[in-house]
């Protein structure tokens, strides 16, 4: 054989040698992590059982809740739902004017409420001067 053969074949080998050491950590690490699965899982479903119970202590119907939470992913992924809001997405640009605008009245009317409010205070201060006066 040819030596430039010799070493390709040595590489491969090495290469092979690797590979099989990086699946035999790999099946190591997923065996460990049968063996703790079992007690991870009791103590996740401890923990959710605690919750429960203080919820319902507390007057939390939990059977409600979940059935709510249910509704509501089942709304949102509704394919008619998903289209509404990716036409809104879609559209987002045409809508930042209004988004804008709206924001600017809301910070003018606060900013008119306080003004208002400064003046009557001025005013009440300045009646409660002419009665002592």
């Amino acid at each position: 054989m040819p030596q430039s053969t010799d070493t390709q074949i040595l590489e491969l080998l090495q290469k092979m040698d690797q590979r099989l050491s990086n699946l035999e950590n790999t099946v190591q690490h997923i065996s460990q992590l049968a063996d703790i699965a079992p007690d991870g899982l009791a103590m996740l479903a401890d923990t959710v059982d605690g919750v429960a119970v203080s919820w319902a202590d507390q007057g939390i119907d939990i059977d409600e809740r979940v059935n709510l939470l249910v509704q509501t992913v089942e709304t949102m992924s509704h394919p008619a739902t998903l289209k509404l809001l990716s036409t809104v997405l879609g559209r987002s640009s045409e809508l930042e004017p209004i988004f804008k605008s709206t924001l600017n009245a809301m910070d003018d009317a606060k900013q008119t409420s306080t003004s208002l409010g400064f003046m009557m205070r001025f005013m009440r201060s300045m009646g409660q001067s002419l009665k002592t006066a």
